[in-house]
């Protein structure tokens, strides 16, 4: 048997989120592959105390200068042969920059995960055109038109589309879940439930959302669910109680049992300022929920218009209320949504189609080397 091809992935975020989550999903996904995964998250992190669950692990400071990790690092790929780094956050892709000054023979994958704006700074874009940066992976359409139109060639970036596990939805009882989840809330029975579930952050548009929701008509049937925490989680717990939505908003905090509630929901709205895809919506729709989103990012690469859900301008309170009203009165809209968008994520955002995109990139550096 050939040795192995050997990846070590580098990320600096301290918790864990979608990023973090679709490595995972790499790993568990890539076994039988002849591939063998290792990882790099900060001292202290998420990531490096659920990685050694799923493969080798080494940790590090965390600081802005990176003269101590590097040093640890090269020494670890000498160590375990390592062939591929793969930069997954963009303090991974400056640590894994200098990394390869040391260990040139390395070939260097970014993993680009945001569509944020890139700076347009000299040490920014001598970050971004470094030609030791031997291929960038976009988890969306959005993100690749993005790199290209700052003036990464093409021809150096693969779309690769982030994914899920379907089969973690696979045996949810979804009226079990749902009348599960109203009784823990104290609801009737036919309350349509919406909600989200991600991180209280700016990025995530959780004013946008409350603002709606303060805006729909009182003779409305519904309920919010709201599962996470995040630096923004008092503050908009102060603007559901300023807009006396208390008796309709219920904040759950960090919850591990996220696929059961997305399972007991009707509706996912998932407002978003920026989203370099969205993969909350994957779950959500694989779930069962009909979607609503803002279009921005990502997100319009899951949500098509009327077709697999709704969209809403960034920032539109009363669009979002307008969509969130329709879904909630027109239940067979929300039955047609939810067949349509289960069979786009099949076709378009399946497991095996992303651990197949990235083992690709990978054997096809080596190949060139």
């Amino acid at each position: 048997m050939s040795k192995p091809l050997r990846v070590l992935h580098i990320g600096d975020e301290m918790n864990w989120r979608g990023g973090e989550n679709q490595i995972r999903l790499l790993i568990e996904g890539s076994a039988g592959e002849n591939i063998e995964h290792h990882v790099a998250y900060p001292h202290g992190s998420r990531g490096l105390e659920r990685f050694v669950e799923w493969c080798p692990v080494l940790g590090f400071e965390r600081r802005k200068w990176w003269p101590i990790p590097v040093q640890h690092l090269v020494a670890y790929c000498r160590d375990q042969q390592i062939q591929i780094i793969d930069a997954q956050s963009s303090g991974g892709h400056s640590l894994a920059l200098r990394l390869k000054r040391h260990l040139p023979q390395l070939r260097l994958v970014v993993h680009r995960r945001v569509d944020n704006r890139i700076k347009p700074y000299w040490p920014t874009r001598r970050k971004y055109l470094n030609k030791h940066v031997d291929r960038y992976v976009a988890i969306s359409g959005c993100i690749r038109n993005i790199l290209i139109r700052y003036g990464v060639s093409g021809e150096k970036i693969s779309l690769v589309r982030s994914a899920i596990d379907a089969a973690v939805y696979a045996d949810i009882d979804r009226p079990a879940a749902k009348r599960e989840l109203q009784r823990e809330l104290g609801l009737y029975e036919n309350t349509v439930l919406l909600g989200n579930a991600s991180a209280f952050t700016h990025q995530k548009g959780y004013e946008t959302l409350i603002q709606a929701l303060a805006m729909l008509p009182r003779d409305l049937n519904f309920h919010a669910v709201l599962a996470g925490d995040g630096p923004l989680l008092d503050t908009m717990k102060e603007r559901v109680a300023a807009s006396n939505l208390d008796s309709a908003v219920t904040f759950l905090g960090h919850r591990r049992d996220v696929p059961r509630i997305l399972g007991g929901l009707d509706i996912l709205a998932l407002p978003s300022n920026n989203e370099g895809l969205g993969s909350l919506l994957l779950d959500a729709g694989t779930a069962g929920c009909a979607l609503v989103g803002s279009r921005v990012g990502g997100i319009p690469e899951i949500i098509r218009d009327q077709k697999t859900g709704l969209l809403c301008p960034v920032g539109d309170a009363s669009a979002l209320a307008a969509c969130l009203e329709r879904l909630i009165r027109e239940p067979a809209l929300r039955t047609r949504l939810v067949t349509a968008v289960q069979e786009h994520i099949r076709q378009h955002f399946s497991l095996d189609n992303m651990v197949a995109g990235n083992l690709q990139v990978y054997r096809s550096l080596l190949e060139t080397a």
